[in-house]
């Protein structure tokens, strides 16, 4: 999977963030139900953002440097 180059500084501080959260979390509380819900918030908000800065990979059935009117599907 690619990401935007817009998003990785975002992503990595993001990463950081949660990362320096969870293992502080984790050193005082230990491993009682608070600490896997941080976790779990955390991984879940961490691959949300992740999705938004994803590049996917994509196929086009016609020529790329063809413009295709959307309605009646006529190159021009």
């Amino acid at each position: 999977m690619k990401v935007h180059k817009e998003g990785t500084g975002l992503l990595l501080t993001l990463f950081t963030i949660l990362f320096i959260v969870n293992i502080t979390l984790y050193h005082t509380v230990g491993k009682g139900m608070l600490f896997y819900s941080v976790a779990f918030v955390s991984t879940v908000l961490f691959l949300l953002v992740l999705n938004f800065f994803r590049s996917p990979f994509r196929r086009f059935p016609y020529d790329s440097e063809v413009l295709i009117s959307i309605r009646t599907n006529v190159q021009i």
